[in-house]
């Protein structure tokens, strides 16, 4: 019974989102540079994550 055990290892999910959206950064490119044009294009993402930042500093 302890063999069967090692097989099943927890693996962290967000390493399982890593690897798939590396492979599909590996399968077409254009994929990368549209994500990253559409963060970077996203101010509120920015300005709520300051904001996170700032408050966490006054405390």
């Amino acid at each position: 019974m302890g063999l069967f055990n090692k097989s099943k290892q927890e693996r962290d999910p967000a390493d399982n989102d890593f690897s798939k959206i590396s492979q599909e950064i590996k399968k077409s490119p254009e994929k990368l540079t549209e994500a990253q044009s559409l963060f970077k294009n996203d101010e509120s993402k920015r300005t709520r994550a300051a904001g996170i930042k700032e408050k966490s500093a006054d405390k």
